[in-house]
């Protein structure tokens, strides 16, 4: 007889970001006893510490960099060693190591031909199991890593849910556009951590040469620093169409950006899964972004606008004030209600037996 295997996730994200409360949730309803780990960061052997303070059979990790890159070339080569020796111990004790890989190499950080090797030798030699979001990424993930063909087995395609429900939903589209003030124009959002990445600059450009009357951008979200914060108040200048809310967006005002928004652009030059994108989906607000990653996957069929990441986004733009965005709204908050968390609780858990009865 057996018996349902138990996982530790980590590193916890904090209550900011909902999705690994979502799946620990979606797990426990599947059966599996789930423990989130560490929110002020994991420190050395923090993954050990977990699995044996916690007697759990599955170590769940999630931004593998926080593991081993530090602040600097002293601190990462420490950090490397040592994460090093954790997985050795680790696997030597019988733990199964699983990875949801979030992102490629992780954003605006230096060497990035070091996270790649790093990453390539623990998918090759210690994870028995990386989760991906889309089927895209498999590829991406393996071409990018150099990954031989033969390590395709160790991955498995496991949507990201939605976050239905996580962030307060009462007010409708009238009563958000009448608290942001706007009237009948077409209004478009950027929503999310401003970093340099995300392409913000070019969307300001795009809308500034966006040949539409009556519309309205509006960019919202916590800037990477205060000196990128001053650069996008530049960007924006005087341009009157604009607003940029350069500042922490509460979890219960989400709504009232993504409510009052006819669609949500999100430009990314870089990304693999995003949660912005699932976010807006999750408020049946239409996203628009480039075809690159897993946003395809994520959109689905009518429920928002992929574009060519070639096409001139001001070209996007003028399609989107074009097209059906109330139809495509109905279309959104149906594709978010497809990401149910109940099927991606029992894949995983299936997962989970399957590593550890090995």
């Amino acid at each position: 007889m057996t018996t349902d295997p138990s996982a530790v996730h980590l590193p916890d994200a904090g209550p900011e970001n909902p999705y690994q409360r979502d799946l620990a949730n979606a797990l426990e309803d599947a059966g599996v006893s789930t423990t989130l780990i560490d929110p002020d960061g994991p420190g050395l052997f923090a993954a050990l510490r977990a699995a044996r303070g916690n007697d759990a059979d599955v170590v769940h990790l999630h931004w593998l960099h926080a593991f081993y890159y530090g602040d600097n070339l002293a601190e990462t080569a420490v950090k490397s060693v040592a994460f090093a020796l954790e997985v050795l111990l680790l696997r030597l004790l019988g733990f199964s190591l699983i990875w949801t890989a979030h992102n490629v190499v992780p954003h605006d950080v230096d060497w990035p031909t070091y996270h790649r090797v790093y990453r390539r030798l623990f998918v090759s030699f210690a994870a028995d199991s990386v989760l991906v979001h889309c089927p895209r990424s498999e590829d991406i993930l393996i071409e990018t890593y150099g990954l031989a063909e033969c390590h395709r087995e160790k991955f498995h395609v496991v949507p990201h849910g939605n976050y239905i429900g996580d962030y307060a939903n009462d007010i409708s589209h009238e009563e958000a556009r009448e608290t942001l003030s706007l009237d009948d124009e077409t209004t478009f959002l950027f929503f999310g951590n401003l970093r340099p990445y995300k392409g913000v600059e070019g969307l300001v450009d795009a809308f500034e040469r966006l040949n539409a009357p009556n519309t309205h951008l509006i960019v919202a979200g916590n800037p990477a620093s205060e000196r990128y914060g001053r650069h996008l108040e530049e960007v924006v200048g005087n341009c009157d169409d604009v607003t940029l809310v350069a500042e922490f967006i509460p979890d219960d005002d989400l709504q009232t950006y993504f409510n009052a928004a006819d669609a949500a652009v999100f430009p990314f030059r870089d990304v693999l899964t995003s949660g912005s994108v699932v976010s807006s989906l999750s408020f049946g607000c239409p996203p628009i972004v480039p075809d690159i990653g897993c946003n395809d996957y994520l959109v689905g069929e009518n429920a928002g606008i992929v574009y060519d990441p070639d096409e001139p986004l001001e070209d996007v733009l003028t399609d989107a004030c074009n097209a059906d965005l109330v139809s495509m709204r109905e279309d959104a908050m149906l594709r978010a209600e497809s990401l149910n968390w109940g099927p991606i609780g029992e894949r995983v858990a299936d997962i989970y037996e399957c590593v550890t009865a090995r």
